[in-house]
């Protein structure tokens, strides 16, 4: 009787620690099921993520382009298409043409205009330099149209929000502001890795647009 009392017993661990061995199996196959799921859902998160700033990269790398050619051709018609009126009213109201400043005028804009082609045609063929450049415009058509803003608060002596220009330097500021910060998530910093040469270089040439602008006061 103990001999089979002891073999039942003995049977009857067995069974135990085999049901024991087989619910251990089910809730690894289970973690790693769940682990498999979120590996995919998170794959399918990155892919869905980079697909949207690709879209973003090309949507304002094709604007960017556009725009510069905007700022181009108002930058030739100022300089070429009026250049007789304002020849004759530097003449007229100083008595001699005052080519640094009839040059001071436009400079900017026609820098601007070839950085805002330039870079948005790198750009939109995902190029480290064609961010860079795409970083530098932005910040350099903010910039400068808000010192323009600075001044015109400052010296208009009337109900500023009645004027147009109020809300198109206000609607500037704030593209230019929304688009810089979309420019600089981790997203792009990643997939670009820019070299501290170019990150130098980008960094002076956005100290001197910010002297240049405060200094000149275009």
């Amino acid at each position: 009787i103990s001999i089979i009392f002891k073999t039942k017993s003995g049977s009857f661990e067995t069974n135990c620690r085999c049901k024991q061995f087989e619910l251990k199996n089910k809730h690894l196959r289970l973690n790693s099921n769940d682990n498999k799921k979120e590996h995919i859902l998170k794959k399918v998160d990155s892919f869905s993520m980079k697909n949207d700033w690709e879209i973003f990269e090309k949507l304002t790398s094709v604007f960017q382009f556009l725009f510069g050619i905007v700022i181009l051709y108002a930058t030739y018609w100022r300089v070429f298409y009026d250049f007789d009126s304002r020849l004759n009213e530097y003449v007229f109201s100083k008595g001699k043409v005052d080519y640094y400043e009839f040059i001071t005028d436009e400079y900017f804009s026609l820098i601007l205009g070839i950085i805002g082609i330039v870079g948005g045609i790198n750009w939109f063929f995902y190029k480290t330099n064609g961010w860079l450049l795409t970083i530098l415009f932005w910040f350099s058509l903010g910039f400068s149209t808000s010192v323009i803003f600075y001044d015109f608060m400052t010296y208009s002596s009337y109900n500023i929000t009645s004027n147009p220009e109020f809300w198109i330097y206000s609607i500037t500021i704030f593209i230019t502001i929304l688009l810089l910060v979309f420019l600089t998530v981790k997203f792009f910093w990643n997939k670009y890795k820019p070299t501290k040469l170019s990150l130098i270089t980008i960094g002076t040439i956005i100290l001197i647009v910010m002297i240049d602008r405060i200094v000149l006061n275009k």
